[in-house]
């Protein structure tokens, strides 16, 4: 699947080519797609949320946990999906790629 996202990077930060916006040196934006609860709890199925370069998937859990305290009892058990695949292990995120968040159903009560 290609990304629909360009990254430029250089002296004065990156370049994120939607709109021309500006993202500061050491950061990137990352499409974060939301699918059952945490789509009802955020009210929306996407969001772009600028993270640092060469975060984790389970970095990216606690920065949505600080971000969107509504999501913690589904970031708790829930899984980070980066790309194509789900992620059992760590998995660097790069520009461009697409991160899910899904409930972990054989978590549920």
């Amino acid at each position: 699947m290609a990304s629909m996202y360009h990254f430029v990077s250089g002296k004065k930060g990156t370049k994120f080519f939607e709109g021309e916006e500006y993202v500061p040196p050491g950061k990137m934006r990352v499409s974060c797609l939301f699918f059952r609860e945490a789509r009802k709890v955020l009210g929306t199925d996407e969001l772009i949320i600028e993270v640092p370069i060469k975060t984790t998937n389970v970095e990216f859990k606690q920065i949505l946990s600080e971000r969107y305290p509504k999501l913690s009892t589904i970031l708790e058990t829930g899984i980070v999906a980066v790309g194509n695949g789900l992620n059992r292990f760590l998995t660097t995120i790069k520009p461009g790629d697409v991160v899910g968040l899904m409930e972990n159903t054989q978590m549920r009560d």
